[in-house]
């Protein structure tokens, strides 16, 4: 794997969907440049974890991105009104600054989810809570770092990886079919599901389809503008 991690809804799906196999089949998670966050997760939720030395790993933690532009607004003289039903329908609204007690409600929504993640990092490396927490709080270490503790289960390259599995399979390395997965047979990496240019190009467009958007009168029962991320 080769990945920074993604949404927490989806991580959790992901980390079960592999927990399943793996009471199947033996399964091995090989990081080679980055497996963090969502994507360490994963890794955690096979066998075996094979680490480069010099891989990106951990940075178990959760966050939530609100973007605000409010302040640019006034710049450009830009207002707006918002109608809502419901006091705090319009929560993480980019047309103003958020309230103390927002942003306690949606902290509350970030710690219930870190401690989810934490607590699967936990289970899945036989260790205690307390011991997950103390590697988590976001923290990155690279894969020697990660091997002492205990983070990964071996340091290789993908060779060695494959080793592993035939080992764990009963097979010889000869027998085992290996597919490659792509960036053209997934969605391109990163936090966001975007490269950086296409993030900037979408980060733009949602800022220009808003206050566009503003000129017009339009109902919405769903206005969420952010989400949980690992």
């Amino acid at each position: 794997m080769n990945s920074p991690g993604g949404s927490s809804i989806a991580s959790t799906k992901l980390a079960e969907k592999i927990e399943e196999v793996s009471q199947k089949k033996p399964v091995v998670a090989y990081i080679e440049a980055m497996g963090a966050s969502a994507a360490y997760g994963a890794a955690a939720s096979t066998g075996y974890i094979v680490a480069e030395k010099e891989a990106l790993v951990g940075s178990i933690g959760v966050r939530m991105d609100i973007l605000h532009y409010y302040g640019l607004m006034d710049k450009i003289g830009v207002n707006s009104t918002v109608i809502k039903g419901g006091e705090y329908k319009d929560i993480g609204s980019p047309y103003r600054p958020m309230t103390e007690e927002e942003q306690e409600m949606l902290q509350k929504i970030v710690n219930n989810s870190y401690v989810d993640f934490v607590s699967q990092i936990a289970r899945d490396r036989n260790m205690t809570y307390e011991e997950a927490n103390e590697l988590a709080q976001g923290k990155v270490y690279d894969g020697r770092d990660a091997l002492q503790l205990g983070l990964v289960d071996e340091n290789g390259d993908f060779d060695q990886a494959i080793n592993v599995l035939a080992k764990r399979t009963n097979l010889s390395v000869d027998d085992i079919n290996i597919k490659t997965y792509s960036k053209e047979d997934t969605r391109p990496g990163n936090l966001f599901g975007f490269d950086s240019n296409e993030a900037f190009y979408y980060i733009g467009k949602g800022i220009g389809s808003e206050l566009s958007n503003g000129l017009s009168q339009e109902l919405y029962e769903e206005s969420v503008n952010y989400e949980l991320v690992r």
